[in-house]
């Protein structure tokens, strides 16, 4: 399998027309985490938590998606195991199905930062379940969105 050729955030950005919204995805086995920005690339917020990839084609459309930033879990030593290499075949088929540039986003840390924010704040974990992964999607984002404002 050919892996997805890696972009830094100054080419992706470079590679977007300059306005529309991105996409933030924290893709699982079980659900993916969905994420939505606005059309100034300023805020990420939680969209939805997807089954199945099917699910993507109206999003994309209705949204008006100029890209996609996919978490990419890395080990704590940076290695990429076994999720790593099912994230990068999911975003080289979204790439190819969708014509959009795909930026990787280191997420080791998304789905910890969500849950500190979910404990934090007291939401049970019954419903934590239910809004993890659209939330990690969403720091996800809002990482990438950030580190982009300080490009040009």
């Amino acid at each position: 399998m050919d892996k997805i050729q890696d972009i830094s955030a100054i080419d992706f950005k470079k590679s977007l027309p300059s306005t529309g919204a991105l996409l933030g995805i924290d893709y699982g086995d079980v659900r993916i985490g969905v994420a939505l920005s606005d059309i100034s690339r300023m805020i990420a917020s939680p969209f939805k938590t997807l089954a199945h990839v099917s699910e993507f084609a109206p999003l994309i459309q209705e949204n008006k998606i100029v890209g996609f930033v996919i978490g990419l879990p890395k080990q704590m030593d940076g290695t990429e195991g076994q999720q790593a290499l099912k994230t990068r075949a999911f975003a080289k088929k979204m790439g190819e199905v969708y014509g959009l540039p795909v930026l990787f986003w280191d997420e080791r840390f998304s789905s910890s930062c969500a849950e500190q924010i979910f404990n934090a704040t007291g939401i049970s974990h019954k419903k934590q379940k239910k809004v993890i992964d659209k939330t990690a999607a969403c720091y996800i984002l809002q990482g990438a969105l950030d580190l982009m404002k300080n490009f040009s």
